[in-house]
């Protein structure tokens, strides 16, 4: 198997409806596994292409009942009309048998089950692959389980000529298309390769809606505004591969492959909070997150993508001190009063904050606010250019004898947060074992991890590439911490190379577990052989994944989960 240059002629975001609603595709001390760092390097450079994502919360375990199988496949068939029309796509090189693999899959429960679907993504990374996105049907070619076209055969054919019903990267699918946005030239670079996107709504009508792609080859993340049809691109130095992480050892084959940010997941929207997108380097041993608040903000990125690496580091910490300390009532005013100022800004397309600049924005509020509610604002905005931007605000001094000088024997009553100094005390000298707190993920994985999903409850979910494994982690604690990490599911023969990962919710509100596998190594040398068993889909009840394990939150429930199941298939097949 030759891989070719890949021609995309445009990326898009689609998103599609269905008649009857929605689709949301809206261990160790230290480790969480043990890994063979004595790898060696072969094979060809690849980068995964994760076509669907889902909106659903992801959580994972096993401890008795385990994945079960659900789909598995020697190779791909599709869903042709005749054997004639197979034999023409394969006569015009349009499908080559063996060549496609699949990377992702998702699942939408219907209300009636016959109209349920179970989703499959195809990278179109050389020739010979007829259909990127497709469904499971209950039809068997020589074996296979037979994929259909999704939604339908047009939307498939002659990639070539970018014609407007056509499907390069999909982070949403329905039934009939709704939105649809193509992403600037400008925001990509010919080796750009968009990955695992994760779609963040923010209100019940999924007006407020921003989706994050991973760009797995240019080591960034784009960021979208569905509501404005906006673009921007967030980078930083850990969005990177490793050097020492690029060569993986699967099942005694090893291959190079060094992928940036790939795995993404964004934790459970909860109103008034921050919410944090999880993401690592598909070839690197960590895990980091930055504040989705930041990611929004477009004026931060505007000019420079590299902007602001504070917002990926140690200004996490300092920020987890501060969501701490200030009540939920207070942060949403802290926040509000920030939005302010940036819109501000940005309506007078002000790119850098001065003290000149403070100093008019203060000289516009003080001819409609009192002395008292001035000093209000400026000590809410003072905090939060410390934590958003590293700016001290204190050493303005132009500004602060311009505020006193208007409120003119005005005393401010005493502040009830800390100052930054003091959180710095605190973090630097209090003592951990009066005081533990968490400051920075230093857990790392001794093996590379492709994608990631979290659940409703915060648990994250994610494989273990040499170790054929499904590790969890609780959200809540620290990464690679045993209180909070654990494995649930391992097998050496289904779990090889698990590139997609979901939780879905089923007709009975249960969360499941949805896993793609394949035997990628086996891609990656070009050594894959159609009479052996090479993809397969797995899933299993969250509930039971999760019983006995360090993940286990409070409300995930003990065992036996309800009826529901993943009906879609009684029995495996191919």
């Amino acid at each position: 198997m030759r891989y070719k240059g890949v021609r995309f002629c445009v990326f898009t975001l689609t998103v599609f409806k269905f008649v009857n609603g929605y689709l949301m595709t809206k261990s160790p001390p230290r480790y969480v596994d043990d890994y063979d760092n004595s790898v060696h390097s072969k094979g060809k450079f690849l980068c995964l292409f994760l076509g669907i994502c889902s909106l659903s919360y992801h959580q994972v375990s096993t401890a008795r009942p385990g994945l079960d199988l659900v789909y598995q496949w020697k190779q791909l068939e599709f869903d042709y009309q005749s054997e004639y029309d197979r034999q023409a796509d394969i006569d015009m090189e349009i499908f080559i048998p063996g060549q496609p693999a699949p990377i992702d899959t998702d699942v939408y429960y219907a209300a009636n089950s016959k109209e349920s679907k179970v989703f499959v993504t195809i990278p179109r990374f050389q020739s010979g692959i007829p259909l990127t996105l497709g469904t499971v049907t209950d039809k068997m070619y020589k074996g296979n389980p037979v994929i259909a076209p999704y939604p339908s055969w047009s939307w498939h054919r002659s990639p070539k000529t970018c014609a407007t019903e056509r499907i390069v990267s999909v982070y949403r699918v329905m039934g009939q298309p709704v939105h649809s946005y193509e992403i600037p030239s400008r925001l990509l670079e010919p080796r750009s390769i968009l990955v695992t996107p994760v779609i963040d709504i923010r209100d019940k009508q999924c007006e407020d809606t921003f989706v994050y792609i991973a760009d797995c080859q240019t080591y960034s993340i784009i960021v979208h505004n569905a509501r404005e049809g906006t673009f921007w691109k967030a980078s930083d130095k850990t969005m990177y591969p490793y050097p020492n992480y690029g060569t993986f050892n699967i099942d005694g084959d090893s291959f190079d492959l060094m992928d940036g940010v790939l795995g993404m997941a964004v934790e459970p929207y909860s109103p008034g909070k921050d919410r944090r997108l999880f993401y690592h380097a598909m070839s690197s041993p960590t895990e980091n997150f930055v504040y989705t608040s930041d990611l929004r903000n477009q004026s931060i990125f505007m000019h420079d993508p590299e902007s602001s690496p504070h917002l990926f580091h140690v200004q996490d910490a300092v920020k987890e001190v501060m969501d701490g300390i200030l009540p939920k009532k207070s942060r949403k005013i802290y926040e509000a009063q920030y939005d302010t100022f940036v819109k501000w800004c940005c309506q007078r397309k002000l790119e850098n904050v001065n003290e000149d600049v403070l100093l008019v924005f203060f000289a516009e509020k003080s001819k409609t606010l009192s002395s008292s509610t001035l000093w209000a604002h400026y000590s809410m905005l003072k905090t939060m250019l410390n934590v958003k931007r590293n700016i001290d605000v204190s050493k303005f001094y132009k500004l602060s004898a311009f505020l006193k000088r208007k409120s003119e024997g005005y005393k401010p009553k005493k502040a009830k947060v800390l100052s930054l100094d003091q959180i710095d005390k605190f973090l630097l000298e209090a003592p951990d074992k009066d005081f533990l707190m968490v400051k920075t993920y230093r857990g790392e994985r001794r093996t590379q991890s492709a994608a990631e999903a979290i659940d409703k409850n915060g648990v994250m979910y994610y494989g273990l590439m040499s170790d054929m494994k499904i590790a969890c982690w609780n959200t809540k604690g620290e990464y690679g911490d045993r209180l909070y990490s654990d494995i649930v599911a391992s097998d050496s023969v289904t779990l090889q190379f698990a590139s997609g990962v979901k939780v879905v919710k089923n007709l009975k509100g249960a969360q499941e577990l949805w896993i793609m596998t394949s035997r990628f190594q086996k891609v990656a040398t070009d050594t894959l052989s159609s009479s052996e068993t090479n993809f397969r889909i797995v899933a299993g009840k969250v509930d039971d994944l999760l019983f006995g394990t360090s993940c286990k939150g409070k409300k995930h429930i003990t065992g036996g989960t309800a009826g529901g199941g993943y009906g879609l298939i009684s029995t495996p097949r191919g």
